[in-house]
């Protein structure tokens, strides 16, 4: 990103080699802006964003030439590349009368943005965060391990809303496309067993627990005196099992091992 003299922020892209210059209004990032979220707020939400997304592959649509001789650069717009996108696989209907992205198609996307408990992916002309639950059927405890941006792969459109470019929302996730190969352990678990586990993540006040089988687990509770923490091997004991979510849920009665 750069900082013009009138203040303004401009992204540039490397396209062959060429510089190409987008302004940030049309880099299409304040559609969900909340209403009341301040100009600050705001211009500090998108800094954090575009950040996340260096390196990333975005479409674009040429809106004029500047400059001369070497400074010359293209000025685009990605907002009117979305747009275009957004018209012919979500609002124009192909030969079956239905559009190409839809509720259940498996389809490519694009990594544009990573942190450590989602991956921001771009859909034809939709950008839609994956929660990291929503990944894979283990815990996964830091998504920037696993996944990089510029990288592409496939993902399973879960819902779509919107009638208009401007107004179009997808949910989508990966872990439909992999067989869950723990659910028999997960179903073979009774209420009241003891297991011992490794706590992967504690996050507004769930701990997530990889349990010594593979299986996923999550405890909202924890009597052991100490706070549990990244690294701890601790005993879970199951209360019920969460079969869609596809985790075991439970308390952890102490922590047997603190990783310190």
């Amino acid at each position: 990103m750069e900082q013009l003299d009138n203040g303004g922020i401009i992204v540039i892209v490397d396209y062959k080699g060429q510089r190409v210059a987008i302004p940030l209004k049309e880099m299409m990032l304040g559609v969900n802006r909340p209403a009341k979220q301040s100009d600050e707020e705001y211009h500090d939400r998108t800094m954090r964003v575009l950040n996340r997304m260096i390196g990333a592959e975005i479409d674009f649509v040429i809106r004029g030439i500047t400059g001369e001789d070497e400074e010359r650069a293209a000025v685009a717009s990605r907002q009117a590349a979305m747009n275009r996108l957004r018209r012919r696989y979500y609002l124009t209907s192909s030969s079956n009368g239905k559009p190409q992205v839809r509720p259940d198609r498996i389809v490519e996307a694009r990594i544009v943005a990573v942190s450590q408990l989602a991956i921001r992916v771009e859909i034809f002309g939709v950008e839609t965060p994956i929660r990291n639950r929503d990944l894979s059927w283990g815990h996964i405890s830091d998504c920037r391990d696993k996944f990089f941006v510029g990288d592409t792969l496939y993902v399973r459109v879960k819902s779509v809303s919107g009638d208009t470019p401007e107004n179009i929302k997808v949910k989508a996730d990966i872990k439909s496309l992999t067989e869950n190969d723990v659910l028999d352990k997960l179903l073979a678990l009774k209420p009241q067993t003891n297991c011992m586990g490794k706590v992967m993540d504690v996050t507004s006040g769930v701990i997530h627990v990889d349990l010594v089988d593979g299986v996923r687990a999550i405890a909202h509770k924890c009597f052991d005196r100490r706070k549990p923490g990244r690294g701890d091997d601790v005993l879970f004991v199951c209360t019920r099992i969460d079969e869609e979510g596809g985790v075991a849920v439970g308390v952890i009665s102490r922590i047997v091992k603190r990783n310190i």
